[in-house]
């Protein structure tokens, strides 16, 4: 059997060899937890943390050089970042209430620009999700630059392409990693065949991520795991 493990968002600056190790111990784990025979494997997984951080960051960094010449508010949001946050706000079921509150009355007075409500929105995403406020919401960063930055894009899918390449595997795949290697089972075809294509924590299910991808007819069977 041929496994191909794909990271998620904010992974950078960690050791590729220790993160395959964690994910690796976690799969043996379960074989033993459900009383499986640990079967022969390979194993490949390929490591973009580091450069997808340096592309989002470096766009960042060009964003707020035009701000400081006037041209907006280093607090804006991009239509991808807003929609994604007012998405998954909507799902926890947070009230306009509950973002005036966290305003304060002060803001409300005056009429809250659209950053700042939507900024209040993120703030109580990371009260109220578990493990939200751990990694805080700068993964919605990530998710645009990889969707709608065209060289980032690029940059990682060269890194995952060769190893979905590589003969029939059992794909798992994580949070943004999810939707890298569905673009790239989708693009490649029979040349990255997955048999079974395993997704956890995967925003595919989002509408605005949706938006941003394809109708796909990859030959591969999918398994989805919250979390």
């Amino acid at each position: 059997m041929r496994l191909v493990f794909v990271h998620g968002m904010r992974q950078e600056h960690k050791s590729p060899a220790d993160l395959r190790k964690t994910w690796q111990d976690a799969l043996i784990a379960a074989w033993k937890a459900a009383e499986l025979a640990t079967p022969a494997y390979t194993l490949e997984m390929p490591y973009y943390g580091d450069v997808l951080n340096d592309l989002t960051e470096a766009v960042r960094d060009s964003t707020a050089n035009v701000v400081t010449r006037g041209e907006g508010s280093p607090n804006t949001f991009t239509p991808l970042e807003e929609a994604l946050i007012r998405e998954m706000a909507s799902k926890e079921g947070i009230s306009d209430a509950e973002i005036r509150a966290e305003l304060g009355q002060e803001v409300v007075a005056r009429g809250p620009a659209n950053w700042e409500w939507v900024q209040a929105m993120a703030r109580l995403l990371e009260s109220k999700v578990p493990g939200l406020g751990r990694i805080g919401l700068s993964f919605v960063r990530q998710v645009d630059a990889y969707l709608t930055r065209q060289h980032i894009q690029e940059a990682v899918d060269d890194i995952v392409r060769p190893c979905l390449q590589g003969g029939p595997s059992v794909v798992v795949a994580h949070s943004l990693g999810t939707v890298v290697a569905y673009r790239l089972l989708r693009q490649e075809g029979d040349a990255a065949s997955a048999p079974l294509f395993v997704t956890v924590g995967s925003p595919l299910g989002i509408s605005t991520v949706k938006q941003y991808l394809r109708p796909h007819h990859s030959k591969c069977r999918a398994a989805s795991l919250t979390g």
